[in-house]
């Protein structure tokens, strides 16, 4: 019956390890917790069979078989004790190696060939005796050693617990717990043998169970474990590429995931240690996280999509996330607090470059005036900028600045022919890259507005079109400038054409005059000695020779009026050739005395249409000399200047008065001539003081005929 009986605290701590497999949720601690409870369980079992073993060769036997239990409980209990209390050396890659690889060589070098001196006890069965082997001597001394070690290090942590009743009460629990079976341990299966001779007591593992069960009344009264510290955590979140930390209540980081680690490297760093405040970029950051993310989240409640920048302690670029913060709940109370942060600073990063993009479009639109536009074809969205919205439609909310149907009802009802190109160019893929309109548009005054649309088509890496960006200029008042110069064009083409018929009827009256008034009175004279030489009885010579003569005076004045009427190419001469005949003829008409200059001139320079205008209006102005000025001399210059061709007209004459007599229609016929060739006319004479006209003509018409 007492040897059933001494099975009874392995068949427990079985049932313990069970539980903690298979019925609570797993995390590290708990994993290492189970396998301390399974070794101490095969060294209960060890303890056990050894009351029924009949020979000390079974006992040996037995020994190499289920040593690795009370082998095993020294590391596992000291590895979860670092782990409980929080020790970050825990996680050190070399902490493991530095624990179970002693106690691995111990273990092997125990089974290999080693023989523990045991004795027969008739109340404990097979126990070491004082004579034991120093193999043995060594790795009991060090399982005790280690065991006590795990005391120091979970009654340390308890200490350090300032704000936390319940787990400063779990942490004294858990170090009593295993305080006592070490002390006892040390005493009567360490001491008794080897250091005072005495046969051992082998009763630590029996009261090792006092440990199991008090980290199991911890474990359902004060919520031993942090759920932070999930085995699966690991497994299941190495992958992901969020952000997910675990704080504890009082705001003590304990879990990072791989990702986390990655983009935050400081965070290893901070295990245990309270959120940095370094992190936020200023005092009022941070005390705005306390109160909506953390407080909310320790009271139980979720937070939700919290924007937040963290900025590395030690520098380099800050990192915007979105987050998102549950509380941690067992058994309905707030354990701890899961943070879960998706790393948006990309998208930030690229919707802050939108905002400049947009603002730009703004300035660009308040510098030129344009209403700048962004058409995004995949969405058919369309973006018009406020400031170049306002200004075209003024009190126009600005919501309807992207309102396809707004921007229909404001189109002119006569360029609705807009839309329909756009929608075609649309489903042809805008095979140009560019696009510009003219239309109109109508304001709620009524008042039609002139627009010049310019966009650029942008295209992804397939060639397909994916937006148009685009600038909409108001060209009112260019339009309007225009319609006032096409109307003044009309008007200065009609002046010039009614000054040109005038200019005709009047060289028609004075061909017509010239006609009646000489040359039809010398033919008259020539006709009435004709009739006397006819009707006369005696010779009529006389009369027949003063006729010839008549008409021989008839035929130069028919030529000298049909020098005024042909231009000077068709006469074979040159431009000064044409002057100079046209001049020497006045002089010699005895009227004046005239002075022909030239100067830096090559006729080769100007037009034909220039050099016929030239000698027309110096022979208009001569005709006006002559029935106006009664000069005594006349000076012609036509030379080149800097800005072009110089004609100037100067007389002697009695001069006049030009604000009353700049209409006449000879001044018209020079006016009007000069401005065929883009030339300008000055006049500057006054009463008694004669009168010099100047002609201007540009460069261009010289690099026209060249």
């Amino acid at each position: 019956m007492y040897t059933l009986l001494s099975y009874g605290p392995a068949l427990f701590n079985i049932a313990i390890a069970v539980y903690l497999f298979f019925f609570r949720p797993p995390n590290r601690t708990l994993r290492l917790f189970g396998y301390f409870v399974l070794a101490l369980a095969v060294w209960q079992v060890q303890d056990a069979l050894f009351l029924s073993a009949a020979t000390l060769e079974e006992a040996n036997r037995l020994d190499n078989l289920l040593c690795i239990g009370w082998i095993a409980t020294a590391p596992l209990g000291f590895h979860f004790a670092c782990r409980y209390a929080g020790l970050r050396i825990a996680d050190h890659r070399f902490f493991v190696p530095a624990v179970y690889l002693p106690f691995a060589i111990g273990y092997r070098v125990y089974i290999s060939g080693h023989q523990t001196l045991y004795r027969y006890s008739a109340t404990w069965g097979w126990v070491t005796a004082p004579e034991t082997g120093l193999v043995d001597a060594l790795l009991r001394t060090a399982v005790s050693i280690v065991t006590l070690a795990a005391v120091v290090v979970i009654v340390r942590y308890a200490y350090q617990v300032r704000h936390d009743r319940e787990r400063k009460l779990q942490a004294f629990f858990v170090a009593l717990g295993i305080l006592l079976p070490a002390l006892g341990g040390l005493l009567f299966q360490v001491l008794l043998p080897i250091v005072l001779r005495q046969e051992e007591i082998p009763v630590t593992a029996r009261m090792l169970t006092l440990f199991s069960l008090a980290v199991l009344v911890s474990l359902r009264r004060y919520r031993l474990f942090d759920i932070a510290e999930s085995v699966n955590v690991e497994e299941l979140l190495q992958h992901l590429t969020s952000i997910v930390l675990v704080a504890a209540p009082d705001g003590r980081l304990l879990y990072g995931n791989p990702y986390a680690q990655e983009r935050l490297p400081w965070i290893a760093r901070r295990m245990g240690c309270p959120l940095p405040e370094e992190l936020l970029p200023d005092a009022d950051a941070a005390q705005r996280f306390r109160a909506t993310v953390l407080a909310p989240a320790a009271a139980g409640e979720s937070v939700r999509h919290v924007p937040v920048r963290l900025q590395p302690p030690a520098g380099g670029p800050a990192i915007d996330v979105l987050l998102t913060a549950d509380p941690i709940l067992y058994h309905g109370r707030p354990q701890g607090i899961l943070l879960v942060a998706s790393d948006v600073t990309e998208q930030v990063q690229l919707l802050e470059e939108l905002q400049k993009s947009k603002e730009r479009y703004d300035l660009v639109s308040r510098v030129t005036n344009d209403m700048v536009w962004d058409w995004d074809l995949r969405t058919g969205s369309i973006y018009r900028n406020r400031e170049g919205w306002r200004r075209l439609f003024h009190d126009v909310p600005e919501s309807a600045a992207s309102d396809l149907n707004a921007w229909k009802q404001r189109l002119h009802p006569d360029d609705h022919w807009t839309l329909y190109y756009m929608e075609e160019q649309r489903a042809k893929g805008f095979p140009d890259d560019f696009i510009e309109l003219e239309f109109r548009v109508l304001r709620d005054d009524g008042s039609v507005v002139h627009l010049l649309d310019r966009g650029y088509v942008l295209r992804d890496a397939a060639g397909t079109a994916v937006r148009i960006i685009g600038a909409a200029q108001d060209i009112t008042a260019r339009k309007e400038t225009e319609r006032l110069l096409q109307e003044a064009e009309q008007r200065r083409h009609q002046e010039l054409t009614d000054a040109m018929v005038e200019g005709q009827e009047n060289e028609r009256r004075l061909i017509g005059a010239e006609l009646h008034d000489n040359v039809n009175q010398i033919l008259t004279s020539a006709a009435l000695y004709l009739n006397l030489a006819r009707s006369a009885d005696g010779p009529a010579a006389g009369f027949l020779d003063r006729s010839a003569a008549i008409i021989r005076k008839a035929m130069q004045e028919v030529r000298k009026l049909s020098h005024t009427l042909i231009p000077p190419s068709l006469s074979g001469e040159t431009l000064e050739e044409a002057l100079r005949h046209l001049l020497d003829a006045a002089e010699q008409a005895g009227a004046f005395r005239v002075q022909l200059s030239f100067r830096d001139l090559n006729e080769a320079e100007l037009p034909q249409k220039l050099k016929l205008t030239v000698y027309r209006i110096v022979q208009e102005q001569l005709n006006n000399i002559v029935h106006h000025a009664r000069a005594r001399q006349v000076r012609v210059f036509l030379g080149r200047t800097e800005e072009g061709v110089l004609l100037r007209v100067q007389d002697d004459g009695v001069g006049f008065d030009p604000a009353r007599h700049s209409t006449g229609v000879g001044l018209k016929n020079i006016g009007t001539r000069a401005l065929l060739h883009h030339g300008s006319v000055r006049i500057d004479a006054s009463p008694g003081g004669g009168c010099r006209l100047e002609v201007r003509f540009p460069l261009s018409v010289l690099e026209a005929a060249g």
